[in-house]
């Protein structure tokens, strides 16, 4: 294991006082701007990764991809809804973390946040088809264009308004159930690949579908869906089963987005 500290000081600054700067400098692009605050990036080294890399050289071997983005999240986490990722956001949602939800509390903000959403629509979209009915519109023809512009522009105040509030306290709940949502599809896509290698102790595989069905059992609690509950509470058993014979520790937070990339 190499424990390096990089800094906001310059490369070729430091070089004049550190003459192992060099070899500090090949961090990945999220790492390197996740450096730039200041703190301690820590990684493992393969056997590979030993020596001293040409200068043309960047990023990490992709054989430790895995490794450093693991590490990666635990020194430079940052949260958005429920999920967990680089320091920078840009790069995406990369941890999913369940998390307990109020469920009168959620229900009755995701019923405000909708209607208030239906309200936004319409208003918009009805202002601004009048709008380019009056400035655009020929009496006696069809404005049926016009209504649907009126339409596209409502809906894309509606996405940018949400995408502003996203972070708003009084979001969280809708917000964490939308990513949840989300990442629980990314899984089902890919199910069918996933399934089998449960069946052959693929670590994970059984991490990928132990989180899938953690979360579907809380979504369906919070949607009320009792009859799908049941078959899902039957493979959640069946799969703490396995991993218990198996001897080995499984966790929701063992779950990371990257495991979808293999199937």
């Amino acid at each position: 294991m190499r424990i390096a500290h990089q800094g906001p000081m310059p490369t070729y600054a430091a070089s004049l006082t550190r003459s192992d700067t060099r070899r500090q400098s090949y961090l990945s692009a999220i790492e390197q701007r996740a450096c730039k605050r200041g703190g301690v990036h820590t990684r493992l080294n393969s056997v590979a990764d030993t020596r001293t890399p040409p200068l043309s050289r960047s990023g990490f071997d992709d054989q430790n991809a895995v490794a450093d983005e693991r590490i990666t999240k635990q020194l430079f986490g940052y949260r958005i809804g429920g999920f967990t990722g680089p320091a920078d956001a840009t790069e995406g949602r990369l941890y999913m973390h369940l998390e307990d939800i109020d469920k009168s509390q959620y229900r009755q903000r995701f019923r405000i946040v909708f209607v208030a959403i239906v309200v936004v629509l319409t208003i918009v979209s009805l202002g601004t088809s009048t709008l380019l009915i009056a400035l655009l519109g020929t009496p006696g023809e069809s404005h049926f264009w016009l209504n649907v512009a009126g339409v596209v522009v409502g809906a894309a105040v509606v996405v940018l308004t949400l995408i502003q509030l996203r972070q708003h306290p009084y979001l969280r709940e809708v917000v964490y159930v939308w990513d949840l949502k989300q990442q629980l599809n990314q899984i089902y896509r890919k199910q069918r690949k996933i399934e089998p290698l449960v069946e052959e102790n693929d670590p994970d595989a059984i991490a990928i579908m132990y989180f899938f069905y953690r979360g579907s059992q809380q979504l369906y609690e919070l949607d009320d869906n009792t009859i799908t509950m049941d078959t899902i509470g039957l493979k959640l058993r069946a799969l703490e089963r396995r991993i218990e014979d198996l001897g080995i520790t499984v966790t929701t937070d063992s779950y990371s987005k990257a495991m979808l990339e293999r199937f």
